[in-house]
């Protein structure tokens, strides 16, 4: 028997979780919020689970945090909420389609859910954007790293 509409089937322990197959060091994803601005930037990967820097700017005030997202079961369950609809994002180039997921409130909150890390593109609260991917990066400029024209110019 299919599982009902919106709920995720139980894996076994140990199992890996679909979605995180894309996912590779160095990558950043940049979201907005009426608060501010929050990066997720990935540290490292192992079989087990991702290493993530988030740095949030919220209200003028920064915060850095790191975390482990595991890739394994037990997973992290779909959003709460029933499935309204179906829409497909342009992030980066990237054309991600999400399931919209509605939870009636007050207030109600909607989230774009994508198949995909990191999962929950898009989540509004009334009028109000509680945050949403604006840009994935496969690598954070560096600072201390000089810019090298290729190719290079000929010597004058």
């Amino acid at each position: 028997m299919a599982p009902a509409p919106g709920k995720v089937p139980a894996l076994a322990p140990g199992t890996p979780l679909p979605g995180f197959e894309d996912v590779r060091p160095g990558q950043v994803y940049t979201y907005s919020s009426s608060a501010g601005t929050i990066e997720d930037e990935v540290l490292s990967r192992t079989d087990d689970f991702l290493l993530i820097r988030t740095t949030s700017v919220l209200a003028g005030n920064e915060v850095v945090s790191e975390n482990k997202e595991p890739l394994k079961a037990p997973g992290t369950p779909l959003p709460p909420g029933e499935k309204i609809g179906e829409d497909t994002l342009d992030i980066s180039g990237r054309k991600i389609v999400c399931e919209v997921r509605e939870l009636k409130g007050p207030p109600q909150v909607r989230s774009w859910v994508a198949s995909k890390y990191p999962f929950v593109l898009k989540r509004i609260s009334g009028a109000i954007v509680m945050l949403e991917l604006k840009r994935i990066q496969e690598s954070r400029p560096r600072d201390d790293v000089p810019s090298v024209e290729f190719p290079p110019k000929a010597p004058k």
